[in-house]
């Protein structure tokens, strides 16, 4: 499920806030138009029953609180890191970019030829919506046929009993809490002239370093007023519960500096109001988890070793990777580890993949340049724009 923006001739827009100077970046924006499966508002005919969708938020930028148009029995039964102990039966449920959920919907009670909406109920972002964003309000269409569906019963869990996966273990009291923080700099600018994890860029070597086979809390501390999905890779996690924080008491006591340096304040001394605990369809394993606005997520991460994994997630290799063909169609082999400057037969400016710059862009070639050689993975926010300046960083797992 995606948002697009749409031009007047029904062509995809690749600018998502025209009042940023093209070549700037621009900070991500609202879809106006829903796409599924890469239809634009699609509707899928259904027999009358019980049907499984496997969602995946693959929107640029938004969260949706998705919900049916008619009040149809739905259960979510898995997130990204496969079943849950019990289904949740829900009436809505929210999902960020880089979120998947294994939903199960009830179509039994339409009629053939009735319809339901899939709808979503999130405005749009603070930032967004300062700049005229509005809401993307629908997605999809299901219209119901003659035929009658499956009509099974809802298993009552999905972990630990015959023919099931294992249960989850309980949870256990990590063996290191590691503080880490989003923020965006303070210059008064919408939308902000970036966004940045633990107040770094790509190219820091400050870089989170837990060891293989620890358990650790990750408290992660939002001091934006947007909401962000945080996406860890190689791991899945457990979701212990969000609390917000006075962010402004917090920026007083500890002032972030300037871009470069590490800024990951303890937000324990400024949480204000309740623990809110995970939400129902946040039971499971995740890999990706929405950090609200002026607060802190904590979840329990277990980091596994090279033994369990079957490999060393240690390990270094190079960068440079040749691929037939290049991003302008030319046919030569391109080495994407290259920094070099423009393309040598006057086609399109090359791409550093590991880098995330444009060479020839508004940024000078050597802004994200990082060594030849890779190692370890990599934690960022879902929002594509974001992820691309800066809010992702390496980390790597050590023994």
């Amino acid at each position: 499920m995606q948002e697009k923006i749409m031009n007047a001739d029904g062509s995809a827009s690749m600018r998502s806030t025209p009042i940023v100077p093209q070549g700037h970046w621009e900070g991500g924006a609202v879809g106006d138009v829903g796409v599924v499966n890469g239809k634009i508002w699609p509707t899928a005919e259904v027999a009358r029953g019980l049907y499984r969708l496997r969602m995946v938020n693959a929107a640029s930028f938004s969260n949706w609180i998705l919900h049916l148009s008619k009040p149809l029995d739905m259960w979510v039964i898995g997130m990204e890191g496969g079943l849950m102990p019990a289904p949740a039966k829900v009436e809505r449920f929210r999902l960020a970019p880089g979120e998947r959920a294994d939903v199960l919907v009830d179509f039994s009670t339409l009629e053939p030829g009735e319809t339901v909406e899939l709808l979503n109920a999130e405005p749009a972002a603070p930032q967004a919506a300062q700049i005229g964003a509005r809401r993307l309000p629908n997605l999809m269409r299901f219209r119901a046929t003659t035929a009658r569906g499956h009509g099974g019963p809802i298993p009552a869990t999905l972990r630990g009993g015959a023919l099931q996966p294992a249960a989850l273990a309980p949870l256990a009291r990590p063996s290191a809490v590691r503080n880490v923080s989003l923020s965006q700099p303070s210059d008064l600018r919408i939308p902000p002239s970036m966004m940045s994890l633990n107040n770094l860029r790509w190219t820091t070597d400050q870089i989170e370093m837990p060891r293989q086979g620890s358990l650790e809390m990750w408290n992660i501390v939002n001091a934006t007023p947007d909401p962000h999905p945080i996406h860890i890779h190689l791991v899945h996690f457990r979701v212990l519960g969000r609390q917000a924080i006075n962010t402004l008491a917090m920026a007083a006591h500890h002032p972030q500096p300037p871009t470069g340096i590490k800024w990951t304040p303890d937000p324990d001394p400024y949480v204000v109001g309740p623990v809110r605990q995970p939400e129902p369809w946040e039971a499971g394993m995740k890999d990706t988890v929405i950090a609200d606005p002026n607060s802190v997520t904590r979840i329990l991460i277990y980091f596994p070793t090279a033994d369990e994994l079957g490999f060393d997630p240690d390990a270094t290799f190079p960068a440079a990777v040749t691929l037939p063909g290049d991003v302008a169609g030319h046919g030569a082999d391109v080495a994407y580890g290259d920094h070099g400057g423009p393309d040598p037969h006057g086609a399109a400016p090359g791409i550093d993949r590991f880098g995330g710059d444009y060479i020839g862009s508004i940024a000078p070639p050597a802004a994200h340049h990082r060594s030849d050689t890779l190692q370890g993975y990599v934690w960022h926010c879902h929002i594509l724009d974001h992820e691309d300046h800066d809010m992702m960083l390496p980390y790597r797992t050590v023994t």
